[in-house]
């Protein structure tokens, strides 16, 4: 089970470090076209490890950065991980 303090520390730290996207179009054709901001702004992103975080992972193309809560859960706890891409392929394995 998720601990609240946990769930806190991310809202906390989306508060915190959340920064304005103007993402550029993807020309992504999506199963929910509704989705398609989350995909952009994510494809925006990825320079900077930026993660797409969803409970609807067929609505979207397979991508390593598109994962789960539990997987950013464990993201969060892993340790010894400088970077997002490290700590995925960790949780993936």
């Amino acid at each position: 089970m998720i601990r609240y303090e946990l769930i806190q520390i991310v809202l906390d730290a989306v508060r915190q470090y959340g920064v304005e996207v103007f993402p550029q179009p993807t020309g992504a054709v999506l199963i929910d076209m509704d989705d398609l901001v989350f995909y952009e702004v994510a494809m925006e992103k990825r320079d900077d490890d930026a993660c797409l975080v969803t409970g609807n992972q067929k609505h979207y193309p397979f991508r390593n950065f598109i994962i789960t809560p539990a997987e950013m859960v464990a993201i969060i706890e892993a340790t010894g991980e400088s970077s997002i891409d490290g700590a995925l392929r960790e949780v993936k394995k």
